[in-house]
């Protein structure tokens, strides 16, 4: 439940920052764009290292969580069934489920890649002159079945071309900067970061806004190389009045049409920023982006349990390596335990009998109590936080026949208060 927990409150926080670093870098309106992928790429490494910038909070002994339910009573007649699934579990396999299937579509298309290496023809000799303009060597292949442009690898870089595209100068030049630049690896490490994130859209949306400027990065590069502006947005015209088909998951592509226009009204518009205003808009959104970080730890902070609780194989509970006499004197009388993780201590589960007074009244509700479990793990005293009055003798009578597994702390078992919920509800 502290993972899930912890999940949810990430997750808000990166939503923040990259809220905050979205509007931010709308209204500094940036020309230049490699200041501006840099201060993308910033904000991207905020959000990963963001769980080890911020300390986690202990929970272990604090107040009840609202996210837990400790037990469920559903009353049919006289019989009364128990609610045993774990949204939180499901929730956190959908996750991992998503993020498996999104890797196994990244490596899918690092074979796709791999196979149209040895299926394309070589083109030799063609860009020598060019390659040495951008101070790279790669390997030309012309390919049948491609989309569009593309390039990949690190050590032995590639360029893949169409065949209607394969003497297009404009387009080469485009690749051999890429490859200059290191974008594959880039790439490769976007592409996993949205693989783990992929249910997280502000993710998704920083990630494009990094490869578009990525891509003006490199527009502008090609463009100086080349010393002229008109054949190259030719190039990018042609290509996307011809491309087909999905865009390259796993290279950095020559076009992506979502990208056309932003690149196209950068090249065609002048001017530069001065440094004191990139240096005032770095400065501006550090601390805008510092400021997002703590109001988030400090609303949404994440959560770290302050007295683990020990186990071994024979009780199921978590132990933690014996101290000194000293220590155990000082342990606690007791600790405060959240009711998902007591409940998982449970050996002995006496259901409540749904009274007939609040039967023939159709009385439903949520009898809450606070519960105080002695070293042995039997529930020695109750105490009425909420519910139903025709409800409450029921679950206390109840709650009282419940055994669980002793808690140990320090190797030594501990009294443990914690929370009970018992849910009453009639059927139709």
């Amino acid at each position: 439940m502290t993972v899930l927990i912890n999940l949810i409150a990430y997750a808000c926080q990166v939503l923040a920052i990259v809220a905050v670093a979205g509007v931010t870098l709308n209204l500094l309106r940036l020309r230049d764009p490699r200041y501006r992928l840099g201060l993308l790429q910033g904000v991207l490494a905020t959000c990963l290292l963001l769980p080890w910038l911020e300390p986690f909070v202990a929970t272990e002994q604090g107040s009840v969580s609202a996210w837990t339910l400790s037990a469920t009573a559903i009353g049919t007649g006289s019989a009364v069934q128990h609610s045993s699934f774990d949204w939180g579990f499901w929730l956190l396999a959908i996750l991992c489920a998503g993020a498996i299937l999104r890797l196994g579509l990244v490596a899918i298309g690092l074979i796709r890649l791999r196979s149209r290496r040895l299926s394309g023809r070589q083109v030799h000799g063609a860009y020598n002159a060019l390659a040495v303009r951008v101070g790279v060597r790669a390997e030309y292949l012309a390919v049948s079945d491609v989309s569009g442009p593309a390039t990949y690898g690190w050590l032995k870089p590639v360029v893949l071309l169409p065949e209607r595209f394969a003497g297009n100068e404009a387009i080469v030049c485009h690749e051999l900067i890429h490859i200059r630049r290191r974008h594959w690896l880039f790439v490769l490490i976007e592409q996993v970061i949205r693989s783990v994130f992929w249910f997280h859209p502000a993710i998704w949306w920083l990630v494009d806004q990094i490869q578009l400027a990525r891509e003006q990065v490199v527009d502008r590069e090609a463009v100086r190389l080349l010393g002229a502006r008109e054949p190259y947005l030719e190039a990018l015209l042609t290509v996307a009045s011809a491309q087909v088909g999905l865009d390259w998951m796993m290279s950095p592509a020559f076009l992506r049409k979502r990208f056309l226009r932003s690149r196209i009204h950068l090249l065609t518009t002048n001017g530069t920023e001065s440094r004191k205003r990139l240096l005032s808009a770095a400065a501006g959104l550090a601390m805008l982006t510092a400021l997002a970080v703590w109001t988030g730890a400090r609303l949404m902070p994440l959560q770290a349990e302050a007295a683990p609780v020990p186990s071994n194989s024979s009780t199921s509970t978590t132990s933690v390596p014996p101290q000194s006499s000293t220590a155990k004197q000082d342990s606690p009388k007791s600790i405060r335990v959240s009711g998902a993780k007591q409940e998982e201590k449970l050996t002995k589960k006496v259901m409540p009998k749904y009274p007939v007074e609040a039967k023939k009244k159709h009385v439903q509700g949520k009898v809450f109590l606070d519960v105080t479990i002695s070293k042995e793990g039997r529930v020695e005293s109750t105490r009425l936080v909420s519910g139903p009055p025709l409800l409450v003798q029921s679950a206390v009578d109840a709650v009282k026949q419940w055994e669980y597994k002793p808690t140990l702390l320090n190797g030594q078992p501990v009294e443990v208060e914690s929370e009970v919920l018992v849910h009453y509800t009639l059927t139709k």
